[in-house]
């Protein structure tokens, strides 16, 4: 219930055991539960406005890159590998930086833009408060990436 009103892209976040979904170039998982795995392509619009998501998610205005860091799981690269079929040298996994969301993680496979898209999605699935993102989803309309 919690998702029904979102993005399709995101609907897949309902299923118990979700499938990969694939919307405007951006194919999404979701490993131990809670760690989203995001491969976008480089013409979707979604690579384009991945940073700007970032920074708008979070309440920054800084440097995207300092928002997160690289971090090491081996729960969720060993899901990534054998239950996803890919590469350990594909799997980025990141975290956020800010200290009250270290425990935010997610996966990117096509480089910065897809950990940045992977955490944003991350973000929002930790949240408790339905209307704490409100903005960012207007924002995403006028984009027309709703």
């Amino acid at each position: 219930q919690r998702w029904s009103t979102r993005p399709s892209w995101r609907l897949c976040l309902k299923a118990p055991n979700p499938q990969s979904r694939h919307l405007r170039g951006v194919e999404l998982d979701v490993v131990t539960q809670t760690v989203p795995v995001v491969a976008v392509d480089k013409g979707s619009p979604f690579w384009r406005h991945a940073s700007w998501m970032m920074q708008f998610a979070l309440g920054a205005t800084g440097k995207v890159d300092s928002l997160f860091e690289d971090c090491s799981d081996q729960e969720v690269m060993e899901e990534c590998i054998w239950r996803l079929g890919l590469e350990e040298e594909e799997i980025m996994i990141a975290r956020v930086k800010h200290k009250h969301m270290q425990h935010v993680r997610g996966v990117g496979t096509t480089g910065k833009r897809s950990v940045m898209l992977a955490l944003v999605i991350s973000i929002i699935m930790s949240s408790n408060d339905e209307e704490e993102h409100a903005e960012l989803w207007e924002e995403l309309k006028s984009y027309g990436l709703e």
